[in-house]
């Protein structure tokens, strides 16, 4: 009886359901296939790949001051030695209406 019940639930659970079921699972097996291959990896390229990638992000940040708020101190150490765009401020917040996000430069 019980078998059956779960059964007639199955077979009335819509498509998408299983569709988005099976493209997790295929997502963790994709996953659990990369980070196996990324392990096999020498361990000071992966390190060199994350230093860069590091570098380039903050000096993005620094460039555009688009760092989240608690990089803001270690940012504004760093700024005063790198080029910054010109005329570029940091978003400002609208402290009336916090609800509100700033809009998009170059929209």
């Amino acid at each position: 009886m019980l078998a059956l019940t779960a059964a007639e639930k199955m077979s009335t659970t819509p498509v998408m359901v299983w569709v988005k079921f099976g493209a997790i699972i295929l997502a963790v097996i994709i996953a659990l296939i990369v980070v196996r291959k990324i392990l096999s990896i020498n361990r000071y390229l992966i390190l060199v790949v994350f230093v860069v990638g590091g570098s380039i992000l903050m000096i993005n940040w620094a460039y555009h001051r688009t760092e989240p708020r608690f990089m803001t101190p270690i940012i504004d150490a760093i700024a005063p030695f790198l080029p910054t765009g010109k005329g570029l401020e940091p978003p400002k917040l609208d402290t009336e209406n916090p609800s509100r996000t700033p809009a998009k430069r170059g929209s």
